[in-house]
């Protein structure tokens, strides 16, 4: 009888090991997930554009209007809605005495746009190179170069531009004066963030 009995309670723990179950201190616990992603009404905005368009340039120095002219800028988005702006433009013309005149300006500076919408506002600050050529000669000087635009959203990788600013520029001792009128086509480059 005891023999039996042995053989029960064998029996039953060999079967109680192969039921066996992890203990509560062995329980795997969750993997914590991520919130799910929220989203948003605001477009997303492409990283980088490039602007390719005309200006026309009234020089106060020599009291003449360009009206030939391009201007190229390369825009990239810091944070939030502030970019860093880089430019390179040119503008021609005649004075009143029937000179050639060319400026020619390499600026870069901060760009703020409200990017809210498919009209968005910009404001820039730009400083940089400022080069006069023509028959009236050469002069080389420092350009700072306010102004403001909006870019009339038209497809998600292209825009429509339309700018105004004032230059001030510096050279051989003398500050002169300029405003410019520029419009163009804006790229988006890269993938959206």
């Amino acid at each position: 009888m005891l023999r039996s009995r042995f053989r029960v309670l064998g029996l039953a723990m060999a079967l109680s090991c192969l039921t066996a179950t992890a203990a509560w201190a062995q329980l795997p616990t969750p993997i914590p997930t991520a919130p799910p992603p929220t989203t948003s009404d605001e477009p997303v905005e492409r990283p980088m554009n490039i602007m390719f368009g005309y200006q026309y340039l009234h020089d106060f120095s020599w009291n003449s209007s360009m009206l030939g002219g391009w201007s190229v800028a390369l825009t990239r988005r810091i944070k939030g809605n502030i970019n860093i702006v880089g430019e390179a433009a040119a503008s021609y013309g005649d004075t009143e005495h029937g000179f050639s005149i060319q400026r020619y300006t390499f600026p870069a500076g901060v760009e703020v746009l409200d990017d809210k919408g498919n009209v968005k506002q910009l404001f820039q600050l730009l400083g940089g190179l400022s080069r006069q050529g023509g028959d009236v000669g050469q002069l080389n000087g420092i350009a700072l170069q306010p102004g403001g635009g909006v870019d009339f959203l038209y497809k998600d990788r292209w825009t429509f531009r339309a700018q105004g600013d004032f230059r001030f520029i510096y050279e051989e001792g003398e500050l002169s004066m300029a405003y410019r009128g520029t419009g163009g086509i804006v790229f988006y480059l890269g993938k959206k963030k």
